[in-house]
Formats: C-alpha cells, sequence, structure tokens
C-alpha cells in the first residue's frame, strides 16, 4: 500500500468512508473549494484507497462498509455520475481481487442498485412519454 504500515492504511480508509458518508448525508449544505466538492474529493480519496490494496478490504467488516457507501447514492440519488464512478472503480478493484468463484455474487450485488434505479428512470420515462401522447 502506499501508507507505511497497515494500521495507518486502516485508519486513512476508514477516514475515507466516513468522509464519504458524511458528505454525501449533508449534500448540499457543502462549501466547494475550487472545482471539485467535497463529495468528490472523499470519493476519489476512498477510489485511490481501493485501487492501490484492494485485498486489504476483503474482510467483512471493510465489504459491508463498501456496500453501505455503494447503496447510498442510489438510496438519496445525492451523487453525481462522476462520483458513482470513481466509486465504482475501486469497488471493482476489490472485486477482482477476490476468488474467481465469488465474482458472480460480487458482481450481482454491485449491479442491483443501479438495476433498481434504471427501473425507476424508465418507469419515469414512460411516465412523461404517455403525458406527452394525451
Amino acid at each position: 500500500p502506499l501508507c507505511e504500515t497497515n494500521t495507518a492504511f486502516e485508519i486513512a480508509s476508514e477516514l475515507a468512508i466516513n468522509s464519504f458518508n458524511q458528505d454525501l448525508s449533508s449534500f448540499g449544505s457543502l462549501q466547494y473549494i475550487g472545482d471539485s466538492s467535497p463529495l468528490s474529493e472523499a470519493a476519489n480519496a476512498l477510489k485511490q484507497l481501493l485501487c492501490s490494496s484492494p485485498a486489504l478490504f476483503s474482510s467483512p467488516a471493510a465489504l459491508s462498509a463498501l456496500e453501505n457507501a455503494w447503496k447510498a447514492p442510489y438510496d438519496s440519488k445525492r451523487i453525481d455520475v462522476e462520483e458513482r464512478e470513481m466509486l465504482c472503480s475501486g469497488l471493482c478493484a476489490v472485486l477482482i481481487s477476490f476468488p474467481p468463484d465469488q465474482w458472480t455474487a460480487s458482481v450481482d450485488n454491485l449491479a442491483r442498485p443501479v438495476i433498481a434505479c434504471l427501473n425507476i428512470v424508465s418507469k419515469e420515462a414512460d411516465q412523461i412519454m404517455g403525458k406527452g401522447n394525451e
């Protein structure tokens, strides 16, 4: 890892996940610094940590925290596509560090909130199109 010790890496990882979750929960009231939001910075930091040492995120506690971080933006609908892409990139690095027999279940868990979001968007588009034809 980029950090000197596993302990430092774990602290940095916990800080990045907590920052991401806090920024997500206070979205809208955050102060932007320059061109990027604190949420973007937290998502990027989390991605960098996940990609630099993905195997360190294989514990049940780490996977639970990552799953919650992945699902939260889809539940709140408060995160831009760019931040979701950063988070997804880091999560994919973790997933490919798993044994191949675990990939299917992991990808299914990763895809589930995306598919649910697409179903909602599709239904909303159908409703809008239905109103336009009246």
